[in-house]
């Protein structure tokens, strides 16, 4: 049985971390792009041929194409592991004016139904330098932080340990530095579980080379 401190650090968690799991996003695209497509299948497609490659020794691969900058960031990127497949998608878009919302949810719930779990939070008492809300939206495996701080109020909804579609729409009438307004929306279509078998195919391949480097380095060729 869990004691009564236990219990209450359980309760804790829980108020400010849900793991959440529903729809089924293999299928799901960002601009006909989809999780696990392999490159050949989308450079057809893509919105630019920016390809940025990486190497371990001999062996070399494209890993990312990066398309466009915005405000908040890149404005198209997809993410290949070493087999040339995708497993993240991003995109970001800043709209000139604010945009009506509800029309843009009309159009993402028509997309890509219902989302799993959503979040809203605004800034808090200390937080006089934005203003306005950031609202959330997730499909498929996702988690939901809650937020109670003196920043932040209200929640957010990030992509979990499986396949996940998170979009994030801000819109503040102020933010800092400039007190300048800024309307924006963002995409990650990403495979969590993807990224960590290629972090570790990575880190294992590095050793790898670096042993075999080390070998090659230590013949005196005497």
């Amino acid at each position: 049985m869990l004691s009564a401190n236990r219990l209450a650090l359980s309760f804790i968690f829980l108020a400010f971390f849900q793991q959440v799991y529903a729809a089924d996003v293999s299928n799901f695209d960002i601009k006909g792009i989809k999780l696990g497509e392999s490159y050949s299948k989308v450079k057809g497609i893509l919105p630019c041929r920016n390809t940025k490659t990486d190497r371990i020794g001999n062996k070399e691969w494209i890993f990312q194409v990066v398309c466009g900058k915005t405000k908040i960031g890149i404005g198209f990127l997809v993410t290949f592991d070493y087999k040339q497949t995708v497993f993240i998608v991003r995109r970001n878009k800043v709209f000139s004016v604010e945009p009506n919302l509800q029309k843009i949810e009309k159009q993402l719930y028509s997309k890509y139904g219902k989302p799993s779990v959503t979040g809203l939070s605004k800034p808090a008492y200390k937080n006089e330098i934005n203003e306005g809300y950031s609202k959330s939206y997730c499909w498929g495996s996702c988690s939901r932080l809650n937020k109670d701080e003196e920043y932040w109020k209200g929640s957010e909804v990030r992509g979990g340990s499986g396949k996940s579609l998170t979009v994030q729409y801000q819109s503040f009438s102020k933010t800092y530095p400039d007190g300048d307004p800024s309307y924006s929306i963002s995409f990650v279509l990403e495979d969590s579980a993807a990224y960590e078998a290629d972090s570790k195919w990575r880190e294992s391949e590095h050793n790898r080379y670096k042993k075999k480097l080390k070998e090659s380095e230590s013949n005196l060729d005497l």
